[in-house]
């Protein structure tokens, strides 16, 4: 390895890094000569720029940006962790003894419809409605499905289904009220 070089733009945007020895810099870039060390502290902390000549560090964030930053992350992982917890399959065993994953509660099926309320449709209905005899499990197989079985998987969609939307809303109504980014990240489900 050999000396190290910073490129920059015109607005002291570093663009890239050359080695003279790994890859030399093309004719015509502007860059500036840097340490080792700092040539792994540009990598490690992204936004070092280089003024009049020299290799600048970015500014070190304030306490309300640090917040705000750990607030926004927080609620794309509270986000997340709902969309994951609405969508995980329920597993549940038919009269048949047969044990499979089926579509969660809130997983989209047919037209908009979703399985826990075309569940409840066809619960609504009566057993002497239910006819079909089966029920499609997540791998697509038609299982064998009584009409005490469409209740037992509608009852475990109604158990699996532990976060509701206020939950969600509750925890995100936290993370902004929260002073510390510790705090923060403390709210979870």
């Amino acid at each position: 390895m050999g000396q190290k070089y910073a490129a920059f733009n015109n607005s002291g945007m570093i663009t890239a890094f050359y080695d003279s020895v790994d890859s030399p810099v093309p004719s015509g870039v502007a860059t500036i000569p840097i340490t080792d060390s700092e040539w792994q502290a540009c990598l490690s902390q992204p936004g070092w720029t280089v003024e009049n000549g020299s290799l600048v560090a970015p500014p070190t964030p304030t306490a309300a940006q640090l917040l705000a930053q750990a607030q926004s992350a927080q609620i794309a992982l509270l986000k997340s962790a709902y969309q994951t917890a609405m969508n995980a399959p329920v597993t549940f065993t038919n009269a048949a003894g047969v044990t499979s994953t089926y579509p969660s509660g809130n997983t989209i099926l047919i037209n908009g419809m979703k399985a826990r309320d075309m569940l409840a449709e066809v619960i609504a209905a009566g057993s002497s409605a239910w006819t079909l005899g089966k029920w499609l499990d997540t791998n697509n197989v038609a299982q064998v499905f009584t009409f005490a079985d469409l209740q037992g998987l509608a009852a475990a969609m109604e158990a699996a289904i532990t976060i509701d939307w206020t939950d969600l809303v509750s925890k995100i109504a936290e993370v902004n009220a929260a002073t510390t980014v510790a705090d923060v990240q403390a709210i979870t489900f």
